[in-house]
């Protein structure tokens, strides 16, 4: 179990500090940089779950997921807005780490920009929130494995504190801070619900909307 986990913080962790750069924000060689090593692990996180007979329970659907996991995206959604304004607000230092951020999105208005951000989502629930966590529950229990999850994917996208850094504001923490309480929230319906239909829907609510809002903020 932990080989397994080791190799996927690794592998990911390696991925974002490629890919989430500057230099190729909203490029093609960022997505690739950054799916392709994804779709391997929800690749090799599928076959696992799939040996163990877990697939079946963990992509049910069930009446109610959906609009569980869209409210929670647009409560999540909300809750970064009113922290950024808050926080992040208008004059200080600490708004070029928006625009860091928002220059990965590259085009939001983009149908392929749009797809890769959704298969990148979906890659990441897999591995996380249906390969990783189990992994955990199998080792820790339920009661502390949605928190470990949550924890190691934050830790996962550490290098962005440096990788999207401004010279002004010194190192970017957002991204960071987005995994960890972002993390939280999606580790724990899917602990709950047992699905991770509700914590893909509030993913995926809460990425895309973000790319289009981010242009507000800035």
């Amino acid at each position: 179990m932990v080989v397994w986990i080791g190799l996927v913080l690794g592998v990911v962790a390696a991925a974002v500090s490629y890919a989430l750069r500057p230099a190729l924000a909203g490029s093609p060689l960022m997505w690739l940089g950054l799916g392709v090593p994804y779709l391997l692990l929800a690749a090799g996180g599928l076959l696992r779950l799939s040996r163990q007979q877990r697939l079946g329970a963990l992509w049910s659907l069930r009446r109610g997921d959906a609009s569980l996991g869209i409210l929670l995206g647009l409560g999540l959604l909300g809750a970064a807005w009113l922290l950024s304004k808050q926080w992040l607000y208008g004059g200080s230092d600490q708004r070029a780490w928006l625009f860091q951020v928002f220059l990965l999105a590259g085009d939001p208005d983009s149908v392929a920009s749009g797809a890769c951000l959704l298969g990148v989502v979906a890659c990441e629930e897999i591995v996380w929130r249906g390969w990783v966590q189990f992994e955990l529950r199998e080792r820790l229990g339920a009661r502390r494995a949605w928190m470990v999850c949550a924890l190691l994917y934050g830790v996962a996208h550490l290098p962005t504190f440096f990788t999207l850094q401004d010279e002004a504001a010194g190192n970017n923490p957002l991204l960071v801070l987005a995994a960890l309480g972002c993390g939280l929230c999606w580790s724990f319906v899917a602990e709950r619900t047992g699905r991770l239909a509700p914590a893909l829907f509030a993913h995926a609510v809460f990425s895309y909307f973000s790319a289009h809002s981010l242009r507000f903020l800035v």
